[in-house]
């Protein structure tokens, strides 16, 4: 489907979820989002891509697409991550946060932060930012994702989003390895 005639039908029929290729004829898959999201921001959007398109997923999410998903990902594990977003969630997965931050870093070794972050300093522990070293310590003390985003005023989705982050980054698979690994290095 061209970008443009999806832009045009989301006139007629608002769609709760939309699966986006970054290229599309006609117009990107980032200018396409960049409208359905000041337009209709209900409607939710995922990416889909591969890796070499990391950089348009980024900036796709940071224009408000609710997920970046490889093109590779199982067909039981992209229905779901439909059902996870079209319930308010948002999802990256680790594979795919692990290849985005792998590139932003050599990118950009300064890593681009949102405004609300711009006051976060590298820390030189494995590259975490003041605010992932501060998540790890909530999870360290056993606090759910609820916990930690009513105690720094974030969304629970914007919380797992870090906690991916934060497990690419220290190259582990759950919260016992991060907190063990950052511990370590204290």
């Amino acid at each position: 489907m061209l970008s443009r005639t999806l832009v045009e039908m989301c006139k007629l029929e608002t769609p709760d979820v939309i699966l986006m290729d970054v290229h599309m004829p006609e117009m990107n898959g980032i200018e396409a989002t960049s409208i359905i999201k000041q337009r209709w921001p209900e409607i939710k959007v995922m990416i889909l891509t591969t890796f070499q398109d990391t950089n348009h997923a980024a900036e796709a999410i940071s224009l408000g697409a609710e997920g970046y998903l490889l093109k590779s990902v199982q067909p039981k594990h992209l229905a779901e991550a439909i059902r996870i977003v079209n319930s308010g969630g948002s999802l990256i997965t680790m594979e795919a946060a692990k290849q985005l931050v792998d590139t932003r870093q050599e990118n950009c070794p300064s890593l681009h932060v949102s405004p609300k972050e711009e006051q976060e300093e590298i820390v030189p522990m494995f590259g975490l930012t003041e605010k992932e070293v501060e998540i790890v310590r909530y999870l360290s003390d056993g606090l759910k994702y609820k916990e930690i985003a009513q105690k720094i005023h974030f969304s629970e989705s914007t919380i797992k989003n870090y906690v991916s982050i934060i497990y690419s980054k220290l190259n582990v698979d759950n919260r016992t390895q991060a907190v063990n690994k950052v511990q370590n290095m204290m």
